[in-house]
């Protein structure tokens, strides 16, 4: 059994570290590298102890800033079994076992031993001369095809006869019409979000420049969210501008969970970066923490009950994503 690190959320998303006895866990100069900014240098170490006669790993904490949280809480050591999942800063990693690798068969496919000689191919039988071949038999004998001119007896036969065409048309088939058909004068197009939006301002006897007055601004880079637990597991979202509104309800961009409340958050492009606010924030969590608003960094991860988005940020410039 050979156990592994796999980092399931964070900038190394994907990598795999093989457990061994005295790796060292951080940012810099370790065994395990982890890009991270909320994990220390010399973040953790892996031990390897003897527990009832079986080798185990451990995860202890080097006295770092942010420790090894597991199930968000924090903890001094951890054991490190396969499947179990824990978080160092913003990265989280899962154990996973390999196994061992499969076996290699004693025969070779088919049962053949190894001094049977080498099978001849097709093209080095040669054909039987033809007074060797074998007769076939009256039953293997294959009668001709009975041609159309012969109909059986008692049923005759009618063979189709080709029509003629008229002297006076052409030979060719007449040319398909494929006029292209005119649009209409007017396309209607579907109503926007902000169209309904305006509609029911109106509506309510409100003037729509006397409510909506927020300033909108590009984010810059681009913001991007990424679920990676949850009923939207899998969805990317790249937001150019805002501020923008994410929740059950919102008509900007609207989450599967049905138990948070209708609007979770609200991001919003500043001077400092982009500004993260809630009014929920015993439920909508960032980094495990219980927070009303704070500036967003890449690795973030924002928990709403069973969802989980993990912030990053789009760099269009190098065409590549942190």
């Amino acid at each position: 059994m050979e156990l592994y690190l796999e980092v399931i959320v964070g900038a190394a998303l994907g990598r795999r570290f093989k457990l061994a006895d005295g790796l060292k866990v951080g940012r810099r100069n370790c065994d395990v590298l982890l890009s991270d900014p909320k994990i220390s240098s010399h973040h953790a170490d892996i031990e390897a102890r003897d527990v009832n006669g079986t080798k185990k790993f451990f995860i202890l904490d080097n006295k770092s800033s942010n420790g090894i949280k597991f199930n968000e809480i924090r903890v001094p050591e951890l054991v490190l079994t396969p499947g179990i999942e824990f978080r160092l800063g913003s990265t989280v990693l899962r154990v996973i076992d390999v196994g061992p690798p499969p076996k290699k068969p004693d025969k070779p496919i088919g049962g053949a031993k190894q001094d049977d000689p080498p099978l001849k191919s097709i093209l080095e039988l040669q054909p039987l001369p033809p007074q060797a071949q074998p007769k076939p038999k009256q039953s293997e004998v294959i009668k001709p095809a009975r041609p159309l001119d012969k109909a059986p007896k008692g049923k005759p036969q009618v063979r189709p006869q080709a029509q003629k065409p008229d002297a006076g048309l052409p030979l060719h088939r007449p040319e398909r019409d494929f006029t292209t058909p005119q649009p209409p004068d007017e396309i209607e197009m579907p109503e926007t979000w902000r169209d309904i939006l305006f509609k029911l301002i109106e509506n309510a006897g409100l003037r729509a420049d006397n409510v909506i007055n927020t300033k909108i601004a590009a984010f810059n880079p681009p913001l991007r969210f990424r679920c990676v637990r949850g009923l939207d597991y899998g969805k990317t979202w790249i937001l150019g501008y805002g501020p923008r509104i994410i929740g059950p309800k919102s008509l900007d961009l609207a989450l599967k969970e049905s138990a948070a409340p209708p609007i979770c958050f609200e991001v919003s492009p500043q001077d400092s970066g982009v500004e993260f606010k809630t009014l929920f924030p015993q439920i909508v969590k960032l980094n495990g923490q219980e927070l009303s608003s704070e500036i967003l960094q890449d690795g973030d991860i924002i928990e709403i009950f069973n969802t989980q988005l993990v912030v990053a940020f789009y760099d269009t410039d190098n065409e590549t994503r942190s």
